[in-house]
């Protein structure tokens, strides 16, 4: 078997860092092959070609790089995904210079935010004290972690692989009920509508606020991101007439499963897509368990396209059915061992870890051949998603999306699960139509005050709600000028009456009458001037963003730039997760280097809080950052802290809209 070989870079000023990974070379362990480069002349195109690489460099200066590593340092900038790269990085610096191991720990920064995976422990070696103390016992400990990343490793067993080998111990959990409440027969000659939204008066819409579903067209589709180491991010503009919506508001879009997809699960179930059935439902059903997204007459393209969330996870009674109708009984008795108490952890592991979905299991389990009446039964409802406003035009309504992908784990099913109404949208065309509705407003909606004090908070697309914002904000000076206006409108009313009086004695009443207009116009001018100096001197709006990339992915940065210019937008603090040299990673650190500017903000400005985001990571991380600085520049204990915070979600200061 040939060596395992890997990748040594140095970058080197004194030397030090030239001899030390010349000893490394020289020592390889058993089974080892070491590539020794200097960094110069190399590219990042270099680097991106290898899966294993260990670095040893040097400080030089204020924490640069050394000369020889400058040039593909500077290179390296170009290339934002290492996702690809193994490495490790032995460092060298001496504590008696000011910045101690500037440059290796820049490097190693910079390394992580691209994605590069360290496999060994990163060294700082100081020279003040001695380089061996560190870099001997490196070196010894490195051999073992290089074998393991450059070994290939066995690959994981499948998920048919895993079903094959599972013992269950038990075939009917008896807790779980299958009876079937609908019976089925299928008509060859009824005509039955196969244009959505056939029956849709018998939807219930959730969370509606009463207004119709609106058959909206596409006038636009416009791609925001187009670089792959980010998500795909799109715009689409709606006309939108039935129904009048303002900044923060949402609404919700049915969405349709793809024609593939329904195509292949039609085909597996042996089902003629277009043959009208009409159900009947069985004796002694109650009507509150009738699902109520089914329609009783319908076809099963319909069905499947429109209603059906083919994507669920399958509850127990589901897995319990489908083992009812395998052919294979050991294919039947895992299905149900999944639905027993005993099969719980295996059904975690096994089903709903990986994220299987309905045709994920008729794939796994062939013998498994489902009715369409338990299917109508057991599968739920294909739920609207929402949406927010994120402009209104003069056409109707902007939102943006990106495109959801789920990767399943653990699972022989090698391909990446797209999201369902993601892929739906961004299918769309300007010959297309959006089924939408109007969404009740759950508070996520701006001050109804002219000189609102808001600190906006969002990440990725929970950015775009906040342009409806800012539009929605009037301008500092737009009172001032509009008093102006008046003004002036009115002095011009003073002189036409002036010169009707000169007319004439006929023009005395008119031209008195236009000099009054003209002062009533002035002293109206008056009052907008000094309601737009109050304006200027009270408001204040503030802006915390978060994305991967400055130049990739900054989702209405052109809009944003703009309301600062007209200074809608008062402060705009900018967070890159990803970026070599941000000043903060995430919007949550903003909160918290800015915290005494935001507590100052919330307790006496009386400043709202919008947060927008997922609320896993942006929802909860920002929610504690606010507890932690409340604390910190009141002197309030963490209980009275979040009791504070907990005040200002009960009287809607603090609003989030967040997702999972």
């Amino acid at each position: 078997m040939p060596p395992l070989r890997f990748l040594l870079i140095y970058g080197s000023q004194t030397g030090q860092s030239e001899a030390i990974s010349e000893q490394i070379a020289l020592s390889c362990g058993e089974g080892l092959h070491c590539d020794l480069k200097v960094a110069e002349g190399l590219t990042g195109e270099d680097l991106l070609k290898e899966q294993v690489v260990v670095f040893v460099v040097s400080s030089t200066g204020e924490g640069d790089p050394p000369e020889n590593f400058e040039e593909f340092w500077n290179n390296l900038h170009d290339y934002p995904d290492l996702s690809n790269l193994n490495y490790t990085l032995l460092g060298l610096g001496d504590t008696n210079y000011t910045d101690y191991g500037g440059f290796p720990n820049s490097l190693n920064r910079f390394l992580t935010e691209r994605g590069a995976k360290s496999f060994y422990e990163y060294q700082l070696a100081d020279d003040a004290v001695g380089l061996e103390h560190i870099v001997e016992p490196w070196i010894e400990g490195l051999w073992d972690p290089l074998r393991a990343i450059l070994s290939p490793a066995p690959p994981p067993p499948s998920l048919a692989d895993k079903l094959a080998a599972l013992s269950i111990t038990t075939t009917e959990p008896n807790n779980v009920i299958t009876k079937l409440i609908y019976s089925l027969e299928w008509s060859g000659e009824k005509e039955w509508s196969n244009t959505f939204p056939h029956g849709v008066d018998k939807f219930i819409l959730p969370f509606s606020d009463g207004t119709p579903l609106e058959p909206a067209p596409v006038l636009s589709v416009t791609p925001l991101t187009s670089d792959p180491l980010v998500k795909s991010v799109f715009e689409i503009e709606i006309a939108s007439t039935a129904a009048k919506y303002g900044p923060g508001d949402s609404f919700g879009v049915l969405c349709e499963n793809s024609d593939g997809e329904v195509t292949t699960l039609l085909s597996r179930l042996s089902l003629s897509p277009h043959t009208p059935y009409r159900l009947q439902v069985g004796e002694g059903v109650k009507a509150r368990l009738l699902p109520k997204h089914i329609l009783m007459e319908c076809t099963p393209w319909y069905a499947f396209k429109y209603t059906l969330d083919v994507h669920s996870l399958p509850k127990k009674a589901f897995l319990k059915y489908l083992g009812e109708c395998c052919g294979d009984k050991r294919d039947g008795d895992l299905l149900k061992h999944f639905a027993s108490k005993e099969g719980s952890s295996d059904l975690n592991e096994m089903i709903y870890s990986p994220g299987l979905t309905l045709l994920d299991l008729l794939e796994l389990f062939p013998s498994c051949k489902p009715g369409l009446a338990g299917l109508l039964q057991f599968l739920p409802r294909l739920t609207p998603r929402y949406y927010s406003v994120s402009r209104i035009t003069e056409q109707g309504i902007k939102f943006v999306f990106n495109i959801i992908t789920n990767i399943r784990n653990s699972t022989s099913l090698s391909s990446p699960l797209p999201g369902v109404c993601s892929t739906y949208l961004s299918s769309l065309s300007t010959t297309s139509h959006l089924h939408i509705y109007r969404r009740k407003n759950n508070s996520f909606l701006p001050p109804s005050s002219p000189g609102p004090n808001m600190i906006l908070i969002g990440a990725g697309t929970g950015v775009s709600p906040f342009l409806g914002f800012l539009d929605n904000v009037t301008g500092p000076y737009s009172h001032v000028t509009e008093g102006v206006d008046h003004v002036t409108e009115g002095v011009d009313h003073v002189t036409e009456g002036v010169d009707h009086v000169t007319e004439g004695v006929d023009h005395v009443t008119e031209g008195v009458d236009h000099v009054t207009e003209g002062f009533d116009h002035v002293t109206e001018g008056v009052d907008h001037v000094t309601e737009g100096v109050d304006h200027v001197t009270t408001s204040h709006v503030t802006l915390i963003t978060g994305n991967r990339y400055r130049a990739l992915d900054s989702v209405y940065e052109k809009e944003f730039q703009e309301h600062l210019s007209n200074e809608r937008l008062n402060t705009w603090y900018r967070a890159f997760s990803r970026e070599e040299g941000s000043q903060w990673r995430y919007v949550q650190d903003v909160v918290r280097d800015k915290g005494e500017e935001m507590v100052n903000a919330i307790v006496d400005k009386g400043a709202a809080v919008y947060v927008c985001g997922d609320a896993k990571g942006l929802g909860a991380g920002v929610c504690e950052a606010f507890v932690e600085m409340v604390g910190k520049w009141t002197g309030r204990s963490r209980e009275e802290s979040e009791v504070f915070m907990k005040k200002m979600r009960t009287t809607k200061r603090y609003c989030e809209d967040i997702w999972s």
